[in-house]
C-alpha cells in the first residue's frame, strides 16, 4: 500500500467518525431533553464502568428496596468505544509499551473478560494505543489473600486480580471505595482488604466461619476454583445464590435489591419467573410476570421495561457469554450505581 493510498483511507476514515460523532451528539441531546435536564450524566470509562462521585443525599430510609434501570449514557458510550483508534495500519502488538512501561508479554486476551480472560495464575493486560480487546496474559506471584500472604517483607501485601495474585504495598482504599485505574485494572486496597474488581471488600476463608469473617449475614464468594488455592471475598448480604439459585425451594429464585440505608446489595428468594431475556416485563413482577433466574427486570432509556441477564463484574461468579462484557450501568437514582454487579452488554 503506497503512502498516498493510506493518506486517501485516513482522511475518508476521519470523516466517517466525524459524520458518526455528529449523530451520537445529536442522540445524546436528545436523550437529554427527555431525561437529563436536572443534572449531567455521569462520566463512563473506556470499558462501561461508571466512575461515580458518592451523592450528598442518601435516598429516604422509608425505601426498602429501589428501583434499578440501566444507565442512560450507555448507547453512546457503545456508539463511541473505538472512534480514537483512527489509524488503518496494523499495529504491532510485539512493539507496544505496556502500562508499566514494558511490553506485556504472552498469550493474547481480551481484558473485558475480567477473570475469564486468563488462565489461573495470569492476569489480562490491556496494551495502551490498541483496540479494548487487544490484552496479554501475564504471569504473577502465587501469594494468598487469606491468612500468610507468603509475600516478602517490601511487598507485604497481596493484590486479587482476575484469576491471579501478587505481591505488592498496599494503598490507603478503605472499604467499599473504588479501586479501578484508568485501564479498568483492579488496584491494591489497604491491608485486610482486597479489590473485587469494583471496591474494596474483606478477604474470606469459604472453608472458615463466614459469619465470623464477613459479619451482617453476608456471604463468602469462593474464589477457590479460580485461584487454585483457597480464597474469596465477602459478597452480597442473604442466603440464596443469585447465579446459581442455590438456597432457594422449588418454584422460587434468587433475586437482588439494595438497601437504601447502606447501600448493601441483599440477594432473597422470590417465587420463580417465567419471562426470558429481552421480553418486556412490568416492575417488581413476579411468578409469570417475573424475569427467570438470572435475569431482572431493568428500565430503558426508552422508558419500557425489559428482562436483562445480571453478571458480577470480577466475572468470578456470573460471567457473560461470548461476545458480551459485564458493565456497571445499573443505577439507582440520586447518583448510587451499584458496585460488583451489572449487566452483560455486546461487546462493540
Amino acid at each position: 500500500m503506497n503512502k498516498r493510498l493510506i493518506q486517501d483511507i485516513r482522511f475518508h476514515w476521519s470523516e466517517v467518525n466525524l459524520t458518526l460523532l455528529s449523530s451520537v451528539l445529536l442522540s445524546l441531546s436528545m436523550l437529554c431533553g427527555i431525561g437529563c435536564e436536572e443534572a449531567p450524566l455521569p462520566p463512563v470509562s473506556l470499558d462501561g464502568l461508571v466512575n461515580m462521585m458518592e451523592p450528598d443525599i442518601a435516598p429516604p430510609l422509608d425505601q426498602m428496596m429501589v428501583t434499578i434501570e440501566m444507565d442512560r449514557s450507555l448507547p453512546a458510550r457503545d456508539q463511541m468505544m473505538d472512534m480514537e483508534v483512527l489509524d488503518m495500519e496494523i499495529l504491532d502488538m510485539e512493539s507496544m509499551e505496556g502500562p508499566d512501561g514494558g511490553v506485556p508479554m504472552g498469550d493474547r486476551c481480551d481484558p473485558r473478560l475480567r477473570a475469564t480472560a486468563c488462565d489461573p495464575g495470569f492476569v489480562c493486560l490491556p496494551v495502551p494505543g490498541t483496540r479494548v480487546f487487544q490484552g496479554r496474559c501475564v504471569p504473577s506471584e502465587d501469594c494468598s489473600i487469606i491468612g500468610e500472604s507468603g509475600c516478602p517483607d517490601d511487598a507485604p501485601y497481596c493484590h486479587l486480580r482476575g484469576r491471579a495474585t501478587e505481591c505488592t504495598q498496599p494503598s490507603t482504599r478503605s472499604r467499599g471505595e473504588v479501586c479501578l485505574d484508568e485501564f479498568n485494572r483492579s488496584l491494591p486496597c489497604a491491608e485486610g482488604l482486597v479489590c473485587n474488581f469494583s471496591i474494596c471488600v474483606e478477604p474470606c476463608d469459604p472453608n472458615g466461619d463466614i459469619d465470623a469473617q464477613c459479619g451482617n449475614n453476608r456471604q463468602c464468594v469462593d474464589l477457590t476454583n479460580q485461584l487454585n488455592q483457597p480464597g474469596g471475598f465477602c459478597g452480597a448480604v442473604g442466603s440464596c445464590d443469585l447465579f446459581t439459585n442455590e438456597g432457594c425451594e422449588a418454584g422460587q429464585q434468587c433475586q437482588f435489591a439494595v438497601r437504601p440505608d447502606d447501600q448493601q446489595t441483599v440477594y432473597f428468594c422470590t417465587a420463580e419467573g417465567q419471562l426470558n431475556e429481552g421480553d418486556e416485563c412490568p416492575l417488581n413482577g413476579t411468578a409469570a410476570d417475573g424475569c427467570s433466574n438470572g435475569l431482572m427486570c431493568i428500565n430503558s432509556p426508552e422508558g419500557s421495561a425489559y428482562c436483562k441477564r445480571v453478571c458480577d463484574t470480577g466475572a468470578y461468579q456470573g460471567p457473560c457469554p461470548e461476545g458480551y462484557s459485564c458493565r456497571e450501568v445499573l443505577n439507582q437514582g440520586g447518583g448510587f450505581y451499584i458496585r460488583g454487579l451489572g449487566l452483560c452488554i455486546i461487546n462493540p
